[in-house]
């Protein structure tokens, strides 16, 4: 574990040790043991500390260019992130929208239903009542026929409003 740099310009010794040495030099020189133990003896991958010191300056390697990629990459989030939150008040208009057309849907199959119903009820009662006058009709000897054609036009009214009724709820399940 070689001599790292502390955030206050100091060093310290591998992952845990105390910022304390003011150089590189200085951090393992206190530590020539462990050092030169590093630099003697290979890593389980093969490499000495000297093999990995050598390819890091060849490679230029440094936290400064991984720190701005990763700002970098950070930045894009906060673009992904817009369009997002742009995208998300456009579904939450829409969505009240769609709970307002549902609303509106919902009382509209009520009042269908609710029509077809008064109209049943209607002709029903038209009905009862065309039974009553027809037998009086035919007992006093008076037409009846004007009472057959307002039976028949009530008949076929309530008959049109149950098939409207019928289609405007078949074409608009909730």
């Amino acid at each position: 574990m070689p001599c790292k740099q502390c955030k206050d310009g100091k060093y310290k010794w591998g992952n845990t040790g105390e910022c304390k040495y003011d150089s590189k030099e200085s951090c393992e020189k206190a530590n020539p043991k462990k050092y030169s133990e590093m630099k003697q003896y290979p890593t389980p991958l093969g490499k000495t500390y000297e093999e990995y010191e050598k390819e890091l300056k060849e490679f230029n390697l440094s936290a400064e260019p991984k720190l701005e990629k990763v700002q970098f990459a950070i930045q894009d989030y906060d673009k992904f992130l817009s369009q997002i939150d742009a995208l998300d008040k456009i579904a939450k208009r829409d969505a009240k929208k769609v709970l307002k057309l549902a609303d509106d849907m919902a009382a509209f199959y009520r009042t269908v239903r609710q029509a077809s119903f008064d109209a049943s009820q209607i002709g029903k009662n038209a009905d009862k009542q065309f039974e009553k006058d027809f037998k009086a009709a035919k007992e006093l000897g008076v037409d009846a026929k004007p009472f057959q054609q307002k039976r028949r036009a009530i008949q076929q009214a309530v008959s049109d409003v149950e098939k409207a009724a019928e289609i405007m709820i078949s074409k608009v399940k909730i």
